[in-house]
Protein backbone atom coordinates (compact mmCIF):
# COMPACT_ATOMS: atom_id res chain seq x y z
CA UNK A 1 0.00 0.00 0.00
CA UNK A 2 2.91 2.33 0.90
CA UNK A 3 4.10 1.98 -2.71
CA UNK A 4 0.98 2.76 -4.15
CA UNK A 5 -0.12 5.31 -1.79
CA UNK A 6 3.48 7.67 -2.80
CA UNK A 7 2.76 6.83 -6.89
CA UNK A 8 -0.57 8.37 -6.23
CA UNK A 9 0.92 11.33 -3.84
CA UNK A 10 3.51 11.53 -6.66
CA UNK A 11 0.51 12.14 -9.43
CA UNK A 12 0.23 16.17 -10.15
CA UNK A 13 -3.52 15.24 -11.77
CA UNK A 14 -4.86 14.46 -8.49
CA UNK A 15 -5.02 17.90 -6.86
CA UNK A 16 -8.41 17.36 -4.83
CA UNK A 17 -7.73 13.69 -3.85
CA UNK A 18 -6.04 13.72 -0.73
CA UNK A 19 -4.39 10.02 -0.36
CA UNK A 20 -1.70 10.91 1.46
CA UNK A 21 -3.96 10.92 5.06
CA UNK A 22 -5.83 8.42 4.34
CA UNK A 23 -5.61 4.35 3.50
CA UNK A 24 -5.90 3.15 0.10
CA UNK A 25 -7.28 -0.35 0.74
CA UNK A 26 -10.27 -1.12 3.51
CA UNK A 27 -12.99 1.71 3.88
CA UNK A 28 -14.60 3.60 0.75
CA UNK A 29 -13.78 7.13 -0.09
CA UNK A 30 -17.47 8.84 0.69
CA UNK A 31 -17.76 10.17 -2.51
CA UNK A 32 -19.08 6.56 -3.96
CA UNK A 33 -20.70 6.29 -0.74
CA UNK A 34 -24.78 6.51 -1.08
CA UNK A 35 -25.04 5.21 -5.08
CA UNK A 36 -27.66 2.66 -5.41
CA UNK A 37 -29.04 2.97 -8.96
CA UNK A 38 -27.86 3.56 -12.24
CA UNK A 39 -28.63 6.94 -12.81
CA UNK A 40 -26.73 7.44 -9.93
CA UNK A 41 -24.18 6.24 -11.26
CA UNK A 42 -23.97 7.46 -14.66
CA UNK A 43 -24.00 11.03 -12.32
CA UNK A 44 -20.69 9.70 -10.04
CA UNK A 45 -18.68 9.49 -13.14
CA UNK A 46 -18.09 12.97 -13.84
CA UNK A 47 -17.29 14.00 -10.05
CA UNK A 48 -15.31 11.24 -9.69
CA UNK A 49 -13.37 12.20 -13.15
CA UNK A 50 -12.78 15.24 -11.89
CA UNK A 51 -11.84 14.35 -7.92
CA UNK A 52 -9.23 12.32 -9.27
CA UNK A 53 -8.05 15.06 -11.94
CA UNK A 54 -8.82 12.39 -14.67
CA UNK A 55 -11.79 14.74 -16.34
CA UNK A 56 -10.42 16.16 -19.64
CA UNK A 57 -10.26 20.37 -19.70
CA UNK A 58 -9.21 22.15 -22.82
CA UNK A 59 -6.52 23.05 -20.43
CA UNK A 60 -5.39 19.44 -19.96
CA UNK A 61 -5.75 18.69 -23.49
CA UNK A 62 -3.86 21.62 -24.50
CA UNK A 63 -0.85 20.27 -22.23
CA UNK A 64 -1.48 16.69 -23.74
CA UNK A 65 -1.69 16.95 -27.70
CA UNK A 66 -1.65 21.19 -28.53
CA UNK A 67 -4.24 23.74 -29.16
CA UNK A 68 -6.33 25.61 -27.11
CA UNK A 69 -6.80 25.83 -23.56
CA UNK A 70 -9.62 28.51 -23.87
CA UNK A 71 -13.06 27.48 -22.76
CA UNK A 72 -15.97 26.38 -25.21
CA UNK A 73 -18.52 27.80 -23.15
CA UNK A 74 -17.39 31.11 -21.65
CA UNK A 75 -14.23 31.85 -23.81
CA UNK A 76 -12.09 32.44 -21.02
CA UNK A 77 -8.40 31.66 -22.17
CA UNK A 78 -7.87 28.76 -19.69
CA UNK A 79 -10.71 26.00 -19.28
CA UNK A 80 -9.17 24.36 -16.18
CA UNK A 81 -11.59 22.44 -13.34
CA UNK A 82 -11.22 25.16 -11.16
CA UNK A 83 -12.84 27.68 -13.81
CA UNK A 84 -15.70 25.11 -14.82
CA UNK A 85 -16.29 24.64 -10.95
CA UNK A 86 -15.99 28.32 -9.37
CA UNK A 87 -15.44 31.04 -12.39
CA UNK A 88 -17.18 29.86 -15.60
CA UNK A 89 -20.28 32.73 -16.45
CA UNK A 90 -22.00 30.22 -18.23
CA UNK A 91 -22.18 28.22 -14.72
CA UNK A 92 -23.04 31.43 -12.87
CA UNK A 93 -26.72 29.87 -12.55
CA UNK A 94 -26.07 26.32 -11.68
CA UNK A 95 -23.21 27.35 -9.13
CA UNK A 96 -25.38 29.83 -7.11
CA UNK A 97 -28.16 26.77 -6.60
CA UNK A 98 -25.62 25.07 -5.67
CA UNK A 99 -23.95 27.18 -3.44
CA UNK A 100 -27.22 28.02 -2.05
CA UNK A 101 -28.34 24.56 -0.96
CA UNK A 102 -25.09 23.16 0.05
CA UNK A 103 -25.56 26.27 2.70
CA UNK A 104 -28.66 25.16 3.50
CA UNK A 105 -28.63 21.75 3.57
CA UNK A 106 -25.23 22.28 6.17
CA UNK A 107 -26.76 25.17 8.17
CA UNK A 108 -30.28 22.37 8.84
CA UNK A 109 -27.89 19.94 9.85
CA UNK A 110 -25.87 21.97 12.49
CA UNK A 111 -22.53 22.09 9.96
CA UNK A 112 -20.91 25.42 10.50
CA UNK A 113 -18.81 26.25 7.05
CA UNK A 114 -19.42 29.17 5.42
CA UNK A 115 -18.52 28.38 1.87
CA UNK A 116 -19.32 31.78 0.24
CA UNK A 117 -16.23 33.16 2.13
CA UNK A 118 -13.99 30.21 0.29
CA UNK A 119 -11.51 31.14 -2.47
CA UNK A 120 -12.50 29.79 -5.71
CA UNK A 121 -9.80 26.73 -5.14
CA UNK A 122 -11.17 26.00 -1.75
CA UNK A 123 -14.67 26.15 -3.04
CA UNK A 124 -13.52 23.63 -5.72
CA UNK A 125 -12.33 21.49 -3.39
CA UNK A 126 -15.17 21.93 -1.31
CA UNK A 127 -17.82 20.81 -4.24
CA UNK A 128 -15.76 17.65 -5.01
CA UNK A 129 -14.79 16.60 -1.54
CA UNK A 130 -16.40 18.22 1.03
CA UNK A 131 -14.27 16.26 3.80
CA UNK A 132 -11.00 16.84 2.44
CA UNK A 133 -8.38 17.53 4.44
CA UNK A 134 -7.37 19.97 1.92
CA UNK A 135 -9.81 22.47 3.14
CA UNK A 136 -9.93 25.17 5.72
CA UNK A 137 -12.82 23.79 7.87
CA UNK A 138 -14.58 20.67 6.38
CA UNK A 139 -17.41 18.01 7.26
CA UNK A 140 -16.41 15.34 9.47
CA UNK A 141 -16.10 11.53 7.60
CA UNK A 142 -18.78 10.42 10.23
CA UNK A 143 -21.54 13.07 10.11
CA UNK A 144 -24.38 12.04 8.19
CA UNK A 145 -24.90 15.40 6.58
CA UNK A 146 -22.82 14.19 4.14
CA UNK A 147 -24.09 11.80 1.82
CA UNK A 148 -26.08 14.33 1.16
CA UNK A 149 -23.65 17.02 0.19
CA UNK A 150 -21.48 14.21 -2.28
CA UNK A 151 -24.92 13.92 -4.10
CA UNK A 152 -25.03 17.67 -4.33
CA UNK A 153 -21.30 17.61 -5.91
CA UNK A 154 -22.90 14.52 -7.97
CA UNK A 155 -25.41 16.49 -9.31
CA UNK A 156 -23.18 19.71 -10.17
CA UNK A 157 -20.55 17.89 -11.80
CA UNK A 158 -22.78 16.17 -14.13
CA UNK A 159 -24.60 19.01 -14.86
CA UNK A 160 -21.55 21.00 -15.98
CA UNK A 161 -20.59 17.71 -18.14
CA UNK A 162 -24.15 17.83 -19.91
CA UNK A 163 -23.70 21.48 -20.80
CA UNK A 164 -20.28 20.94 -21.74
CA UNK A 165 -21.32 18.03 -24.32
CA UNK A 166 -23.74 20.04 -25.61
CA UNK A 167 -21.59 22.93 -26.50
CA UNK A 168 -18.26 21.06 -27.97
CA UNK A 169 -20.91 18.96 -30.66
CA UNK A 170 -22.26 21.59 -31.42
Amino acid sequence: EREVRQLAVDNSAMTYLNVSLIGLNGRLHPAITGVATTHQVKKMRPHIKMLCGNYLTFEMKSNQSGGSAHCHLCLYKTESLEHLISICEKIDDMRTRIKTKMVSICNENGVKIDITKFTHKQFTQYVLDPSSMNLPKRVPLDHPVLPILFQQSRDFCYGIDQIRRKVISE
